[in-house]
């Protein structure tokens, strides 16, 4: 059984920003940080995102979220 990088995806986008778009060599420590950077804020939103759809969903079933 193989193991599947879910966030794979959002990788390929913060590659294809910084090195196809912005055309910024990827051997030099900008291109490496602002990958990582676009990278981490696509992860960050949607696990937001994720984590918001569960929350409404939880609360339209009636159940109460939150105190």
């Amino acid at each position: 059984m193989t193991m599947v990088d879910v966030f794979y995806p959002m990788q390929w986008i913060a590659d294809k920003v910084t090195y196809d778009l912005l055309g910024i060599e990827a051997t030099t420590g900008l291109a490496k940080s602002l990958n990582f950077i676009i990278y981490d804020v696509l992860k960050i939103f949607v696990l937001l995102w994720v984590r918001e759809e569960c929350l409404f969903a939880v609360a339209a079933n009636g159940l109460k979220v939150g105190p």
